[in-house]
C-alpha cells in the first residue's frame, strides 16, 4: 500500500518541466557561444574548429568511455596478481559453560565467552588464465586507444566538410551579391535608355526578370549559408543562429603542407604534394595498408583472439595458490591460543563435461573469423582510398578548367558589353553572356575549395593525417576552459 501511494504521487513530467529544461539549455548554450566569440573575435579557422570539436562535441563520448572502461579492465586484470588479505573476527557466547560427564568426572568443553581473530594472506603463484587475461586487457586498451584516435580523425574530416560548406556558402553569397549589383546597374541603364526610346520594352522586362532572379539566388545563397553555419555549430556545440564568419583561406592552407608518409623501414617520410602526385596508385594503396588505424586496431583484435585460444588451453593446466594465516582465540581450553598456519593449494580440472574443449574450438573459430574480418576491412579501405585518389586528381583538373572558363566568360562578357554600346549586338546577347559569367564565377569558387576538401579526404583515407598545426591560442583556450565552457554540454548532462 505504501509503494502504491508513492508511485501514485509521482507525476509524469509535462510542459512546465520541458519548458524549464529548454530555457536552461538555450541560456547555457548561448552563454557559452557568446563567451567564446567574445575572446575570439576573428573569423573561425579550420584548425580552431577542429580543436573545438574535439573538446566539446558529444560524438566522441562513446569511444572515450570505451577507452576509460578498457583502462579500468586492465587495472582489474592486474589486480589478480596481487595478494588477497582477509581479516575475520568472531565472538561466541553461551548462557552457561558447556560441560560433559565422563563417568565420575565432569569436563568443561568451552568458555562462556570466546573471541576469535584471524588474518589470512593468499598469493597466486601459478595462474596462467589470469596472466592471459591481463595480456588481453593490455591489447584491448591499445585497440581502444587506436579506435579513439581514429574517431578523432573522422571528426576532423566531418568538421572539414562542414567548414567547406560554410566557406563555399560565404563565397557564393559574395558572388551573388556582386552579380545582383551588376544586374541592377545594367537594369538601370536599360531603364534610362527605354525612357529615350533606345531600348525595347521586352529588353526592359528581361532585365527586370534577370534582377528578380538574382535577388532570389541571393536569398537562396543566404539561406544556404545560414543552414551550413548551423550544421557546423551543431558539431561544435554552439548556438546555431550565431552570426560569425569563417576564414575560408585557412582551409586552403592544407594544399601547402607536406605529406608525412611511411617508408619501407616504418620511419616518417616527408614529401611535397607534387611528389605525392607522381606516386603510383599502388604506392598510395600501400600507404593505406600501413597507416590506417582501423587496420592497426584489427591487428590488436587478432592478437586478442590468439590469446583467447591460449587461455582456453590454459584451462587444462593446474592453478597454484599459496596462503598463510595468523590466528588468535581467547578460548582458555585451547592450546596454544595463537598460532600461524600456511599451505599450498593446487586445482586441476580433470573433467568438466567437455566445456574446456568446446571453449578451445570456439576460440579458434573466433580467431579465424577475425582474420577474415581484417581482410574485408583492408579491401574496403583500399577501395575507399582509391576512390579518394581519383576524386583528388579530378578536382585539380576541374579547378584548372573552371579557371579557364571564368577567364573566357569574363572576356566574352566585356566584348559583348562593348559591342552593345556600339550598337553591334542586342541586349539579349549581353544578358546571356552575363548568365554564363555568373555560372563560371560560381563554378570557380566551388572548385577552389573542392581541391582543399578532396586533399583532406585523401589524406584521411590513406591514414597519413592532415599534418594540422593548431592555431587556437593556448591562453585563450585555457581561459575558455577555466570558465567551464569546454565540454560544456557534457557538464550540463552530468
Amino acid at each position: 500500500m505504501l509503494l502504491l501511494t508513492l508511485f501514485a504521487g509521482c507525476r509524469t513530467p509535462g510542459f512546465r518541466e520541458r519548458t524549464e529544461d529548454a530555457m536552461k539549455f538555450r541560456r547555457s548554450l548561448c552563454e557559452e557561444t557568446v563567451a567564446y566569440f567574445a575572446t575570439n573575435s576573428g573569423p573561425l579557422t579550420l584548425s580552431g574548429s577542429m580543436e573545438l570539436a574535439r573538446s566539446r562535441t558529444l560524438k566522441l563520448t562513446q569511444v572515450q568511455l570505451d577507452e576509460q572502461l578498457a583502462k579500468i579492465q586492465r587495472t582489474t586484470a592486474f589486480a589478480a596478481f596481487l595478494p588477497e588479505v582477509e581479516v575475520a573476527f568472531s565472538r561466541s557466547a553461551t548462557d552457561v559453560p558447556i560441560e560433559r560427564s565422563l563417568g565420575d568426572m565432569t569436563i568443561q568443553l568451552n568458555d562462556q565467552y570466546v573471541n576469535t581473530t584471524s588474518i589470512t594472506l593468499t598469493q597466486p603463484i601459478f595462474t596462467p588464465n589470469t596472466w592471459l587475461l591481463f595480456t588481453e586487457a593490455k591489447k584491448a586498451l591499445r585497440a581502444r586507444d587506436l579506435i579513439r584516435s581514429r574517431a578523432e580523425e573522422l571528426l576532423d574530416v566531418q568538421v572539414a566538410s562542414l567548414f567547406y560548406q560554410t566557406a563555399v556558402s560565404e563565397e557564393m553569397l559574395k558572388t551573388y551579391m556582386k552579380q545582383r549589383d551588376a544586374t541592377r546597374t545594367l537594369s538601370e541603364q536599360i531603364d534610362a535608355l527605354a525612357q529615350h526610346g533606345y531600348a525595347l520594352s521586352a529588353e526592359k522586362a528581361r532585365a527586370k526578370a534577370r534582377l528578380s532572379s538574382d535577388n532570389y539566388q541571393l536569398r537562396k545563397a543566404n539561406d544556404t549559408l545560414t543552414l551550413a553555419r548551423a550544421r557546423l555549430f551543431e558539431i561544435l556545440c554552439f548556438w546555431p543562429l550565431q552570426q560569425i564568419k569563417v576564414d575560408g583561406e585557412s582551409m586552403k592552407t592544407v594544399l601547402s603542407r607536406d605529406w608525412i608518409l611511411t617508408d619501407a623501414k616504418g620511419d616518417a617520410l616527408r614529401m611535397s604534394r607534387d611528389q605525392v602526385k607522381s606516386l603510383s596508385p599502388e604506392e598510395l594503396l600501400w600507404q593505406t595498408l600501413v597507416n590506417r588505424k582501423e587496420l592497426w586496431a584489427g591487428d590488436q583484435m587478432i592478437e586478442i583472439r590468439k590469446t583467447e585460444v591460449l587461455r582456453a588451453l590454459s584451462d587444462f593446466l593446474p592453478t597454484l595458490y599459496g596462503s598463510t594465516s595468523g590466528n588468535y582465540t581467547t578460548e582458555s581450553l585451547q592450546l596454544p591460543t595463537q598460532y600461524w598456519a600456511g599451505g599450498l593449494t593446487a586445482v586441476l580440472s580433470v573433467f568438466n563435461g567437455f566445456q574446456t574443449i568446446n571453449s578451445y574450438r570456439e576460440a579458434k573459430a573466433r580467431r579465424q573469423a577475425e582474420y577474415q574480418t581484417q581482410e574485408d576491412r583492408a579491401l574496403a579501405l583500399l577501395v575507399a582510398a582509391f576512390e579518394a585518389w581519383q576524386n583528388w586528381q579530378r578536382t585539380f583538373e576541374q579547378r584548372d578548367v573552371t579557371a579557364q572558363v571564368l577567364e573566357a566568360a569574363e572576356s566574352d562578357y566585356q566584348v559583348s558589353q562593348a559591342r552593345y554600346h556600339e550598337d553591334l549586338t542586342t541586349l539579349s546577347e549581353v544578358l546571356d553572356k552575363l548568365a554564363l559569367l555568373e555560372s563560371a564565377r560560381v563554378g570557380a569558387v566551388s572548385a577552389e575549395y573542392a581541391c582543399a576538401l578532396a586533399e583532406i579526404v585523401l589524406r584521411d583515407a590513406m591514414g597519413v593525417g592532415l599534418n594540422e598545426t593548431r592555431t587556437m591560442e593556448k591562453d585563450a583556450a585555457e581561459a575558455f576552459r577555466k570558465k567551464g565552457l569546454l565540454n560544456g554540454t557534457l557538464k550540463r548532462q552530468e
